[in-house]
């Protein structure tokens, strides 16, 4: 959103005219704003799909794991020192996880799903 709202006020760059003007893939997508006089913000697609799909199976795994707490423990912090360490190592571990999956899909070693 930031981006766009830079765009909005500097216009194309010559950096953009560079990346995505005449000779590139996108320059049959924007050939129509360009005629006109105008530019347009482009956003390569990324990997927005996937680091949904990871956040979502983390996030739901998080939940589950403080649902499973409550029904054992009665709440979803404190309890037993044992019990905390496991859940908060248990949590941190998924959050390396979706940074770690992330990192690999943007590097291409995980492929999309």
């Amino acid at each position: 959103m930031i981006a766009s709202m830079y765009w909005t006020m500097s216009g194309p760059t010559p950096e953009w005219s560079r990346r995505y003007g005449a000779g590139t893939e996108f320059y049959q997508w924007t050939q129509y704003w360009v005629d006109r006089g105008e530019a347009v913000f482009v956003v390569p697609e990324g990997s927005l799909v996937f680091s949904v799909i990871v956040f979502t199976c983390c996030a739901c795994t998080c939940l589950g794991i403080l649902a499973l707490r409550r029904m054992r423990l009665g709440g979803e912090l404190g309890g037993p020192p044992a019990d905390r360490f496991i859940t908060g190592a248990v949590l941190f571990f998924l959050w390396i996880l979706y940074v770690l999956m992330s990192i690999l899909y943007e590097y291409g070693v995980v492929g999309p799903i």
